[in-house]
């Protein structure tokens, strides 16, 4: 140790010398030789930040994620302000699941240099994640104070107002976001899903039919293009859509599920109840077999098939979601029946469940609208 630091002290310009060779090395792409002259020069001078950071770099991109680490570590130790190296310690720990550290390194990237607008970012992320909404959009709003035009940003905390019920400024952002970017296709496929929860069934089918203009293979869009014509009570226009959406084999289990029963809801609003069982007992028999048999979709699959009675299917909601998505499907099965006043008294139940920001909620109250309420 004692002739590494005399080497240092002797020769402090071969070890910048070395640093300056790896960093031009980097830039050309030759990892290795850069490998290498960051090596040297920490040999000779073990005090140089930048060397431990950019080998740390390199590791990292080779998949040598402990000695990155390692790196990254003394070259903070060499430099606490070291507001890269402790950014890219926090990706690291966060690829790692370590959440608690990686939010530690973002905070003191940011207290290092309160200019570092990926940290912000990356932070938010990071917070969003963990459901912690209020942390995600102060992080963001920093990111946005640091560049405006930064779309992932703004789209982001749009998503976590969206994500709080605050559609309102959720609208405001992905507004922001198609201003910046109007070919950016997810958020009106998001601000259309924000104006469908505050009830502008309009509005979001304009969102929804904008995104699939850009994309004609958005699936997502078609999905919830299809929550809106029905909301519209556009049935036909809605079958399309959610038929589209289905076909499409791009939405999540879960939407697919979901998909699968709002084309069930829509059918029989059109007078095809018959059709609208059959094709769910095929999906249940192709997509299902053998699947979960005590989830949620499966009980409001059995109850729409005529498998359960009105009253246990009610019951069986195991939450006030889910009992606001009971009260709707049996208020859908009542008004197929034409049994428009005991569909009104479903509907004022699914609505007294205080549940406003889910697709079923939306549909409630626009099936009371249309009842006169």
């Amino acid at each position: 140790m004692h002739l590494v630091l005399a080497w240092a002290v002797l020769f402090p310009q071969e070890a910048e010398g070395f640093l300056k060779s790896a960093e031009y090395k980097q830039q050309q792409r030759d990892a290795e030789g850069a490998l290498a002259d960051f090596t040297r020069a920490l040999e000779m001078n073990p005090k140089l930040a930048a060397a431990w950071y950019g080998r740390g770099v390199l590791l990292s991109n080779k998949g040598q994620l402990d000695r990155a680490l390692a790196d990254y570590s003394k070259a903070i130790e060499a430099d606490p302000k070291f507001a890269k190296a402790y950014f890219s310690r926090a990706i690291l720990r966060s690829y790692r699941n370590d959440d608690e550290g990686a939010l530690a390194d973002y905070g003191k990237a940011v207290e290092s240099d309160p200019s570092y607008g990926k940290a912000w970012f990356n932070r938010g992320l990071l917070r969003s994640g963990r459901k912690d909404y209020d942390g995600a959009i102060g992080d963001f709003t920093r990111a946005i104070g640091v560049n405006g035009a930064d779309i992932d940003a703004w789209f982001n905390r749009g998503n976590a107002w969206a994500a709080k019920g605050d559609h309102e400024k959720a609208i405001f952002d992905y507004s922001k976001v198609v201003e910046l970017k109007p070919t950016h296709s997810a958020a009106y496929v998001y601000r259309g899903d924000c104006q469908a929860r505050k009830g502008d069934a309009i509005a979001a089918m304009l969102d929804f039919t904008r995104a699939i203009e850009m994309n004609p293979k958005d699936a997502e869009a078609f999905y919830f293009r299809g929550h809106a014509n029905y909301d519209r009570q556009a049935w036909s226009t809605a079958l399309d859509d959610f038929k589209k959406a289905y076909d499409l084999n791009r939405l999540s289990a879960v939407r697919t599920d979901t998909c699968e029963l709002r084309l069930w809801a829509v059918r029989a609003r059109m007078g095809q109840s018959d059709v609208a069982t059959a094709e769910l007992k095929a999906y249940i028999a192709k997509e299902r077999r053998g699947g979960r048999p005590n989830d949620w979709f499966s009980t409001v699959a059995a109850f729409l098939a005529g498998d359960q009675p009105e009253a246990a299917f009610l019951e069986s909601a195991p939450s006030k979601a889910e009992s606001c998505d009971a009260h709707f499907y049996a208020a859908v099965k009542r008004l197929a029946k034409k049994d428009a006043a005991g569909a009104r008294e479903l509907l004022k139940k699914a609505l007294a469940t205080g549940i406003t920001d889910t697709p079923e909620a939306s549909s409630v109250r626009a099936e009371l609208e249309a009842l006169g309420k």
